[in-house]
């Protein structure tokens, strides 16, 4: 298995020299795999240096799982993560925060949600605007979500038409 691991760690090494950021983090992630912990630190720092998304929380598991170093995850949680990563809410967890590990974690639920919804109007799929609609309305953003919604209506959507009306409704109501 030796000789798989040094052929693994020439390619990745050839990648490397091209400053590819993607490559890092798998030679970080292999590194760690390796039990190399501070090679694969210099490795992962180098990814995010590039701007490798993933790097970021891959670099904060080897200070939280296999150094016991909650301390240095913690940090480089919140400098390097936000609620839509989720290392950052893991991070939280093993901290003892888990009332913030909970709001990180549902906050981060939701920007992904939103942003499907959000790519589903740039693909101009059937239904975006109901759906992304009904999405800002139950987040508790009705102004956001009447624009969306009269936009999708405008468009033919019937579905966010009604919605769009059940929430002119309310604000009827609550005038």
């Amino acid at each position: 298995m030796a000789g798989h691991a040094g052929i693994a760690e020439s390619a990745y090494r050839t990648a490397l020299a091209t400053g590819d950021g993607e490559a890092a983090n798998d030679f970080g992630v292999f590194l760690r795999g390796q039990e190399r912990f501070d090679d694969a630190i210099a490795v992962l720092t180098a990814a995010v240096r590039a701007g490798d998304t993933p790097a970021a929380g891959n670099l904060v598991h080897p200070y939280l799982e296999d150094l016991a170093d909650v301390d240095t995850a913690e940090r480089l949680a919140r400098e390097h993560l936000d609620e839509r990563r989720p290392s950052t809410y893991g991070v939280l967890a093993a901290r003892g925060n888990l009332v913030e590990a909970e709001e990180a974690h549902r906050r981060s639920v939701e920007l992904a949600a939103e942003r499907e919804f959000r790519l589903a109007k740039e693909n101009d799929e059937p239904g975006w605007g109901y759906e992304l609609g009904q999405f800002l309305v139950v987040r508790g953003r009705p102004d956001e979500a009447g624009d969306v919604l009269a936009h999708a209506s405008a468009w033919g959507d019937l579905e966010a038409r009604a919605l769009l009306e059940d929430l002119e409704d309310l604000e009827d109501l609550e005038a």
